[in-house]
């Protein structure tokens, strides 16, 4: 499935991502901003300091996205690109 077939259902919906700490203890937040921009998933959040300190350290992310009782899920390596706190994926 190709990132821009998600799109209306990314940018309505609830979404979590999940990265590890330098310890590999997981760390999960609620993203309160997800959009698809040029191919790439912009998401942003006024607490992610812990969230873009672990990337920094271990790229891996899994993005998950639900509404009305169906989900999808997104993992990968990330390529951090900081925006006024905001990450591009």
């Amino acid at each position: 499935m190709k990132i821009e077939e998600i799109k209306d259902k990314l940018e309505k919906a609830n979404i979590a991502v999940a990265t590890v700490d330098s310890e590999n203890k997981p760390h999960a937040i609620a993203i309160m901003y997800a959009k698809i921009k040029d191919g790439k998933v912009v998401i942003t959040n006024n607490y992610m300091s812990s969230t873009i300190k672990n990337l920094e350290g271990n790229p891996y992310v899994s993005l998950v996205f639900w509404k009305e009782r169906k989900d999808l899920g997104l993992m990968g390596r990330l390529n951090i690109l900081i925006l006024a706190s905001g990450l591009i994926m």
